[in-house]
């Protein structure tokens, strides 16, 4: 649906709308210039916006992780994600199809959690420092698809899938024993 055009009676309101929110903006300044709070804000900026920022992408890797869905064809892979059209990604875009471990943490005791994925890794694509493909990564959620490994679900990619499915579990690189 398209937007209405904007009658002038909607322009002006906006542009009080702003000029009122550029005044309310300019009168807290003065005021926390007199007051002598303008450190503890410019401080709280400082530290608060890093965070909000880092909290933010968080939250997206989960939302994306949690609401996506997606189903296997003949032509390919259909994913459909939030605040998104469903998108096709085709067999030949594919560079490798496998079963790997995503590793998500390991700490300082060298617990390690894990899971088994099948992984479908878009061309173009690199390996991470350790070899590992970037599956924890928010940034790659389109460019590198895990879905959680079954048996059955192995069974309908190999059906339809032309790549050669590689199990990576038990190479040197996504072994949980090392």
């Amino acid at each position: 649906m398209k937007n209405p055009l904007k009658t002038k009676r909607n322009m002006i309101a906006h542009l009080i709308m702003y000029s009122l929110m550029l005044c309310v903006f300019i009168v807290l300044v003065i005021i926390l210039i007199a007051s002598g709070d303008l450190y503890y804000v410019l401080n709280g900026c400082i530290y608060g916006i890093p965070l909000i920022i880092v909290q933010s992408i968080i939250c997206f890797d989960a939302m994306i992780r949690k609401f996506s869905e997606y189903s296997i064809f003949e032509q390919g892979i259909n994913a459909k994600y939030p605040f998104s059209r469903p998108m096709l990604l085709r067999w030949d875009e594919l560079q490798e199809v496998c079963i790997c471990r995503c590793i998500r943490r390991i700490s300082e005791s060298r617990h390690v959690k894990s899971r088994e994925v099948i992984c479908f890794v878009k061309k173009g694509e690199e390996k991470n420092g350790y070899g590992r493909w970037k599956m924890s990564s928010p940034f790659r959620y389109r460019s590198v698809i895990c879905l959680n490994y079954s048996p059955e679900l192995l069974e309908e990619v190999a059906s339809k899938c032309p790549l050669k499915i590689i199990d990576l579990r038990d190479t040197l690189t996504y072994r949980l024993d090392t």
